[in-house]
């Protein structure tokens, strides 16, 4: 059956009646827009002057449609989600997890509306907060972009990725791998493909390739993303 916009208030009386029987508690405005086959609660609403009167018309009890939870409660879902952490929660973390109210509410319980001091009361030092680097212009924000320090001096040392190259693989910036390898002190090459020194298996292959009198060439980039220690022009795998 389909309705227009002026569905009577009787109808919306009688559909949320049907919820709160189905729920066994006084719906709240999420409840009836999920469960509601009529209309909407913001129809509802505005139909009646707010949620509270719409309620108030159906017979419930306004206050009865929030649900409350103890101090106990709220102290031990702070507790579970602590140790589920492994460090005292911020607010946004408790908020994440918590199955039992919310931050703002466990701060005003034990903590005079402060999150710290409800930390305090419950026995737990207060989080630590990472503080945004002080810096502007180019360089602000430089810590924000998520990258592994241990992959990228993996990638630039042992597998020979350019900076460009590992800035396309990790899907960042040049300069922000750059500022992270000036963080971590990471040796940078002046002419990033020519190696140093040459390794034993190197030395073998190349004079193997020379005593079979087969071109190639050394420390080739392929693709922008991988160095090779020899290339043969022409070559083809075999499958």
């Amino acid at each position: 059956m389909k309705f227009n916009t002026e569905i009577p208030r009787e109808l919306l009386i009688r559909e949320v009646r049907r919820i709160a029987n189905l729920l066994i508690k006084v719906p709240s405005m999420k409840d009836y827009d999920r469960y509601a086959e009529i209309g909407k609660a913001v129809t509802c609403e505005k139909k009646f002057g707010g949620w509270k009167n719409f309620l108030i018309a159906a017979g419930f009890d306004p206050s009865a449609s929030r649900i409350t939870h103890n101090t106990d409660e709220l102290k031990n879902e702070f507790k579970r989600i602590a140790t589920m952490v492994g460090h005292t929660p911020t607010t946004r973390e408790y908020n994440k997890f918590s199955k039992v109210g919310n931050a703002g509410t466990l701060a005003r319980r034990v903590g005079d509306g402060k999150w710290d001091n409800a930390c305090i009361a419950l026995g737990y030092l207060p989080p630590k907060r990472i503080l945004p680097p002080k810096m502007g212009g180019w360089n602000k924000g430089m810590n924000l972009a998520d990258v592994n320090l241990d992959e990228l001096k993996y990638l630039y040392e042992i597998e020979g990725l350019s900076m460009s190259a590992i800035s396309k693989k990790l899907g960042v910036s040049h300069n922000t791998i750059r500022r992270r390898m000036d963080l971590v002190d990471i040796k940078i090459r002046r002419h990033h493909y020519t190696q140093p020194r040459q390794t034993l298996p190197e030395t073998l292959l190349y004079k193997e390739l020379e005593q079979q009198r087969i071109p190639f060439m050394k420390q080739q980039p392929i693709d922008g993303l991988y160095v090779v220690d020899v290339l043969v022009p022409g070559a083809k795998n075999s499958h």
